[in-house]
């Protein structure tokens, strides 16, 4: 029996040996994303006995770069923060726009830049650098030598400099930190199963697990991601209902009833 052609997912490439569309048992077919994609879900797809496929077909995910941020007396413009968006900045009143004044969100998950902040109040200090999103700072004040230090909350990483220091020319050292959430990447598709997405791969999202038609879920449905960048738990697996009722069959205790005669 003849398996029907899975489909191609959208912002994916397919690689398979198979000729004029005859997908035949024990045929496999492979997926991989294109740039600026992550690939959730399993990357090969096997043609099983019954003309099914033994997983369900894998999604091409978008990077995402998340929310940047803005610094004090700052405006930021853009609304999109995944592969390819690019956000604007402007400092308010006259105070100057120190960095660049645009940002985009490139191929690895990162943006372009550091994040840049709006000139000081006066001289012989720096512009409020901004504190970024999901993390905490640590200053007294922007005058000459001051430093600030960056703590990202759990189960965010930080990118960037985690201390800066204010120059005598008004600039911050290193480069405005961001924090983004722990990826936990793909967590795989167990055969003859299902895979949902709840929201994310990242810190505090879920995937939730389901069989195919003719197969029980052994272990637990759902999986969390951790802050230390794993999912809770282990996959659960998928087992026949008609293995399992032959298991039942062959283990059940056995009762013979006996009648004797003496003559």
């Amino acid at each position: 029996v003849n398996c029907t052609d899975p489909g191609i997912p959208a912002n994916s490439i397919r690689e398979s040996k198979i000729e004029h569309g005859n997908f035949t048992l024990g045929s496999v077919v492979f997926y991989t994303c294109n740039p600026g994609y992550y690939l959730f879900g399993s990357s090969a797809l096997t043609c099983q006995p019954i003309g099914h496929w033994d997983k369900p077909l894998p999604e091409c995910l978008e990077e995402d770069c998340g929310n940047p941020g803005s610094p004090p007396y700052g405006t930021m413009v853009g609304e999109k923060f995944s592969f390819g968006s690019t956000v604007q900045y402007s400092c308010s009143g006259d105070r100057e726009l120190i960095g660049e004044s645009s940002l985009t969100c490139q191929i690895n998950g990162h943006w372009s830049g550091p994040i840049p902040h709006c000139s000081g109040d006066s001289v012989g200090s720096c512009g409020d650098p901004g504190t970024p999103v999901h993390a905490s700072r640590e200053a007294s004040n922007f005058h000459l030598r001051s430093k600030v230090r960056f703590t990202c909350a759990v189960g965010h990483t930080l990118y960037g400099s985690a201390e800066r220091i204010c120059f005598p020319n008004g600039t911050w050292s290193g480069r405005q930190p961001f924090c983004k959430p722990v990826h936990c990447g793909n967590p795989g598709t167990p055969a003859h199963g299902r895979i949902f997405r709840v929201d994310g791969t990242t810190f505090t999202h879920s995937v939730v697990y389901s069989c195919m038609d003719g197969y029980l879920l052994s272990g637990t449905p759902t999986r969390h991601c951790l802050a230390n960048g794993t999912w809770s738990g282990t996959a659960p697996n998928c087992t026949s209902k008609y293995y399992c009722y032959l298991v039942r069959l062959l283990t059940a205790p056995v009762s013979t009833t006996a009648t004797w005669s003496v003559s």
